[in-house]
């Protein structure tokens, strides 16, 4: 069994993932992008955004509370191709609205491991531009009648981490100090 089977096969332990940070600690892992490039992006799609919030750090949720431990492969590089654009009213399976903007993204990467761990993950991977009222309700877009576009961006695979930030393999997102960090001084 290759490595990242037996990867996906472990829990993270008490003692924290192969990245060193706890177990519990990772709210979410990520393809995180360069905001400035989303921002372009995003403009050329559409002009001025449609809703008033955005996110602060553009990213694509991979697994959300992950119980599987990817540590490994934080850092690695990935690659975004943004395959469709959508903006619309959204309904959760609650019944709570909000208008959202969403991008439907394609996800892999050149590293082995890296797409392998991308290619199993059954989700509807996508961006979220701006939103109304909360940005997991793109989750919800129904990308069926989706404004085909074709757009990639690099990014990296990592971690948000409750309560500290973003972890990439020790580099915080532009823009943000080093300080998101502090909690693993060993990435």
């Amino acid at each position: 069994m290759d490595r990242i089977n037996a990867a996906r096969k472990q829990t993270v332990p008490e003692s924290g993932n192969s990245a060193g940070i706890p177990r519990g600690a990772v709210r979410y892992e990520a393809v995180f992008l360069d905001n400035d490039e989303v921002d372009a992006m995003l403009r050329s799609i559409r002009g001025d955004a449609p809703y008033p919030r955005h996110s602060s750090n553009f990213h694509i949720t991979t697994v959300f509370s992950p119980e599987q431990d990817a540590g490994a492969l934080y850092g690695k590089e990935a690659e975004a191709r943004f395959i469709g654009y959508k903006a619309c009213e959204v309904t959760d399976e609650k019944g709570n609205t909000s208008c959202n903007e969403g991008l439907k993204v394609l996800l892999s990467s050149d590293d082995p491991a890296l797409a392998e761990y991308l290619g199993v993950i059954d989700k509807n991977f996508h961006l979220t531009g701006s939103y109304t009222t909360a940005s997991k309700y793109t989750e919800y877009i129904d990308f069926s009648d989706m404004k085909p576009i074709d757009y990639t961006l690099r990014g990296v695979f990592g971690a948000f981490l409750e309560g500290t930030g973003v972890v990439d393999a020790g580099r915080p997102p532009e823009g943000k100090s080093g300080s998101s960090c502090d909690a693993n001084p060993n990435l």
